[in-house]
């Protein structure tokens, strides 16, 4: 079977941009962040300072802000309900950045394991 035909068991996934372009992104994504469990990160490397990542991950945060606001809810497809923090890495010149994408979906919100410090 696929691996979306699997259940949500994943706590990470990471990916990095040298897959290729957004159709073959977009096709791990369909078929790999169903299996990221809530609150589950996926990373992905070197997303900050080339041209064509970078609109990638600008394109990802409109269609989350447009489904946010509902306009576009049902054209993000999974990669909808996410948190992200984008990571440079100085010291690098090429392939120089992280962003982290954490799964947000279904109503999850942090959790809280003890009541006092």
């Amino acid at each position: 079977g696929s691996p979306a035909a699997a259940a949500a068991d994943l706590d990470v996934l990471w990916l990095d941009f040298g897959l290729g372009g957004s159709t073959r992104i977009g096709a791990f994504l369909d078929a790999w962040w169903p299996r990221l469990r809530r609150g589950g990160f996926l990373l992905m490397h070197s997303t900050l300072t080339n041209a064509v990542t970078r609109a990638w991950l600008e394109a990802q945060r409109e269609r989350r802000s447009e489904a946010a606001s509902d306009v576009a809810a049902t054209r993000c497809g999974h990669l909808c309900e996410f948190e992200t923090l984008s990571l440079l890495e100085p010291h690098k010149r090429y392939q120089n950045s992280v962003s982290i994408f954490q799964k947000r979906d279904g109503g999850w919100a942090e959790p809280l394991h003890t009541m006092y410090p």
